[in-house]
């Protein structure tokens, strides 16, 4: 069975070495380049991801990306990040890009 078809299965059938693989992938950090690779994708700007996230500001989202100087996001800033951009219907994978745009359950930008 390749990888594909394993995780279409549901969770709690795939076998154990795909669910830990998964749930490593999930509680992932992300890299500079995935936020602007999921930005790209989305059409927005730093401000839109800013908008949507709490805590956040387009300095937070510039510095994650390493755009701007300054201290680095804290990795709950990250965490925010990241589910604003899940929530928009990006998903992050391993490898490059690093990034894609899920299928079903996509919102756009308003």
């Amino acid at each position: 069975m390749n990888c594909r078809c394993v995780l279409l299965l549901p969770a709690h059938r795939r076998p154990p070495s795909v669910r830990v693989a998964q749930r490593a992938l999930n509680s992932m950090t992300i890299s500079a380049d995935q936020i602007r690779q999921a930005r790209k994708l989305l059409g927005w700007h730093r401000g839109d991801v800013a908008i949507r996230a709490r805590g956040i500001t387009g300095n937070t989202v510039g510095k994650a990306e390493g755009a701007f100087p300054g201290s680095p996001p804290t990795p709950e800033q990250l965490q925010e990040i990241r589910g604003v951009l899940e929530a928009a219907g990006i998903e992050f994978t391993i490898g490059t890009p690093g990034v894609k745009l899920r299928r079903t359950g996509v919102r756009m930008p308003d």
